[in-house]
């Protein structure tokens, strides 16, 4: 563990390992999410609900209109993907962490 080796190294116990999870709606494999989270020990868990935010977006985008059923996943998936950044990028720089 990256994390463990760091504070060992410097001697500094402030680095933190922070697991996030950022599921969309409700997330169908939460059990394999839990159990991945019980596998990492992660120091702190955080978990953003990206759907609220992809939806808000979407709704927005004139250009999502009439768009056929799978172009629209496929930009739809898009967003998702950036949305997820957007939240880890958020979360280390409030702490003053790394991505």
């Amino acid at each position: 563990r990256a994390v463990e080796q760091l504070r060992e190294q410097t001697g500094d116990q402030a680095y933190r390992f922070i697991a996030v999870r950022l599921p969309y709606q409700v997330q169908q494999d939460e059990a394999d999410a839990q159990a991945s989270l019980a596998t990492i020990r992660a120091d702190e868990e955080q978990t953003v609900n990206i759907g609220p935010s992809v939806k808000a977006l979407a709704e927005q985008l004139e250009a999502l209109e009439g768009l056929e059923p799978a172009k629209s996943d496929f930009v739809i998936g898009n967003i998702k993907a950036r949305i997820r950044m957007v939240a880890q990028y958020a979360i280390a720089g409030a702490r003053g962490g790394l991505v």
